[in-house]
């Protein structure tokens, strides 16, 4: 059985609370049907994030409906607090009030500034997240520091769960059990003819393997299994995720 230790890179964000739950829910079902090809959306990079980070309009910012910039939506005025939505390279989409209504668009980078001005390296950390787990997920390996979500898209439903709540937060663990089925058989001899067949009687479930992630509030801290996995390449610790 293989242990792995656990720790965590925190992280922090500059965030205040605003905005209704059903606007939030109505925006995400909306971003979810208009998504730009290379951007990386918060609600994708976070688990059911729950405050939003906002942005402050520096200079008078046109808001495009696409990356490119090819299609304008309104213009945000100077000073207008936003909420941030998604990132590419160039430009962050955000959510308003812009002059001509509440909308949600791209906007450059060089116009939008923060209180918190580590706020972009924070970001790419995330995003470093974010593709470090995609390409995780893509091997069908989990890792110290995922999600419950991220480890569900690997190994799926759990055989066995188990949660209690102790002075160290919220703890639960998830079992996956692998099985064989065996079959017995036995041996007769035909009374006319003298040869020897067997008829199967009964099967039998045998347990072959087991991988037990353990999560404290919502994050694996400790990865076991009975049995080696020669396409797992070693458990893998990658930062917490950010609970915006």
């Amino acid at each position: 059985m293989k242990f792995a230790s656990f720790f965590l890179i925190a992280l922090s964000l500059a965030l205040t609370f605003s905005s209704s739950a059903n606007d939030r829910r109505s925006d995400i079902e909306r971003s979810k049907l208009m998504r730009e090809p290379g951007a990386l959306y918060l609600e994708d990079l976070t688990p059911k994030p729950k405050n939003r980070i906002e942005l402050i309009i520096l200079e008078p910012a046109q808001a495009y409906g696409d990356t490119k910039a090819q299609r304008q939506l309104g213009v945000f005025p100077r000073n207008r607090v936003v909420e941030l939505i998604a990132v590419s390279e160039f430009a962050y989409k955000v959510r308003g009030q812009a002059r001509n209504g509440r909308l949600a668009g791209w906007v450059s980078k060089k116009l939008v500034g923060s209180k918190d001005k580590d706020l972009e390296t924070k970001l790419n950390a995330v995003i470093k997240r974010h593709q470090l787990v995609e390409e995780l997920i893509a091997k069908r390996q989990i890792a110290i520091g995922m999600t419950p979500e991220e480890v569900s898209r690997v190994l799926g439903t759990p055989t066995r769960r188990e949660s209690k709540l102790t002075t160290k937060g919220q703890q639960s663990a998830w079992e996956y059990i692998t099985y064989d089925t065996i079959t017995h058989f036995e041996y007769l001899r035909d009374p006319r003819t003298g040869q020897t067949y067997k008829r199967a009687v009964s099967t039998e479930k045998v347990e072959t393997g087991k991988v037990r992630v353990e999560f404290t509030d919502g994050v694996a801290t400790a990865i076991s299994e009975t049995e080696d996995d020669p396409a797992a390449g070693g458990v893998k610790i990658i930062p917490v995720p950010f609970i915006w």
